[in-house]
């Protein structure tokens, strides 16, 4: 037999074994998901650093100043792992996004009215969680099992 060819165990047929096995492709939806959510959670990372800068200057003033950049950190921590779940295509990352949007969405309607950031922040995540949702069946538990239809 030659190096580069194999037999099939299924078949008498012989394949080439430097022909790569097609890999199924990642919903559209998913991507853009899994994008949102990787920019969402890197400016809110950003956003957490420069709040807690004045934190740092005053030298802990009082408590609250800490408390905007502590969750400002873990709400991104939900955002880049829900982007890396739901690149892998996971259902943990659908979850996350789902409690990172209500989160954030929580976090927003609590600013005053008429803020443009506000506004952007919630159609963000209100695509987020539309392109979740309409994926959901594309997601699976593990890396290799499908979640039943």
């Amino acid at each position: 037999m030659d190096g580069n060819r194999r037999e099939s165990p299924l078949s008498d047929s012989v394949e080439d074994a430097t022909t790569p096995t097609p890999v199924p492709r990642r919903p559209q939806g998913v991507s853009i998901a899994s994008t949102l959510c990787w920019l969402v959670g890197i400016l809110v990372a950003l956003t957490s650093v420069l709040s807690l800068i004045p934190a740092i200057v005053t030298h802990g003033v009082g408590v609250r100043l800490y408390l905007v950049p502590v969750v400002s950190f873990v709400l991104a921590a939900l955002y880049l792992y829900s982007g890396y779940a739901l690149r892998k295509q996971q259902v943990s990352g659908g979850w996350t996004a789902v409690m990172a949007v209500a989160l954030m969405a929580a976090l927003l309607l609590r600013q005053p009215s008429g803020a443009g950031a506000s506004a952007l922040g919630l159609v963000v995540n209100l695509a987020i969680l539309a392109l979740v949702v309409a994926s959901w069946r594309r997601l699976h538990r593990r890396s290799g099992s499908a979640v039943a239809a």
